[in-house]
């Protein structure tokens, strides 16, 4: 349908013909989607036929509210970087170090500006070396 994305669990196979459903998300459940099949006359392109159709998946609507238990977490720095350059993050809540030492890229950007900032005038990205420590 125009302005609606497809049903992204909806597969037409061409070989045989055949539309295939596979809903396996929980979040599809309780919602309705629509898609039209055009047919066409073998022999003609200007011969077409719209089909209206509507899925609605049974189920409560999921939503990241209700679904996912979420965490808030506050983040601090640490008041200065020794003259090692070593610094620190506290978490506000337990967290994950694995999976924040594997992504750090992706949560953090760390940017820093030189001395020679007016002649490139652009930021470098810094380079990290990353070790966890738990503290009490």
């Amino acid at each position: 349908m125009p302005n609606q994305e497809f049903p992204p669990f909806v597969y037409f196979n061409n070989l045989t013909n055949t539309l295939i459903f596979r809903p396996e998300s929980p979040w599809y459940t309780g919602q309705k989607y629509y898609f039209m099949i055009i047919t066409k006359e073998k022999n003609s392109d200007t011969i077409q036929y719209p089909n209206f159709c509507s899925i609605k998946i049974l189920g409560e609507k999921k939503t990241k509210e209700n679904y996912v238990n979420f965490t808030d977490y506050e983040i601090g720095f640490g008041q200065s970087i020794d003259r090692h350059s070593k610094g620190f993050i506290k978490f506000s809540n337990e967290v994950n170090t694995t999976f924040v030492k594997e992504n750090f890229d992706v949560l953090f950007s760390s940017w820093i500006k030189n001395v020679t900032w007016k002649y490139h005038k652009t930021p470098w990205k810094m380079k990290r070396q990353l070790e966890f420590h738990a503290q009490n």
